[in-house]
């Protein structure tokens, strides 16, 4: 488990830690909390490869319709 670069040893050591200062009620709404910004950290990558995604299209296109010796490579040149 690589969660903020920490192993599951110490994972597991700060919960329980945790756990006993604050309680189980605490510890529920923690436990939440961490469900909520995961998942919105999850949205924002999905977000960012998709931009990323969409970029590299448009680039590719560009990039094809700059370049007229590709785009004739599949023509039959006249003779």
């Amino acid at each position: 488990m690589a969660f903020l670069n920490l192993g599951l040893p110490e994972t597991i050591t700060i919960a329980v830690v945790a756990l006993v200062l604050f309680g189980p009620r605490a510890g529920r709404m923690m436990g939440g909390l961490a469900r909520t910004v995961l998942g919105f950290k999850r949205e924002i990558d999905d977000a960012k490869h998709g931009i990323r995604r969409q970029v590299e299209r448009q680039v590719d296109d560009v990039l094809r319709a700059a370049d007229p010796e590709e785009g004739e490579a599949s023509r039959p040149k006249p003779r």
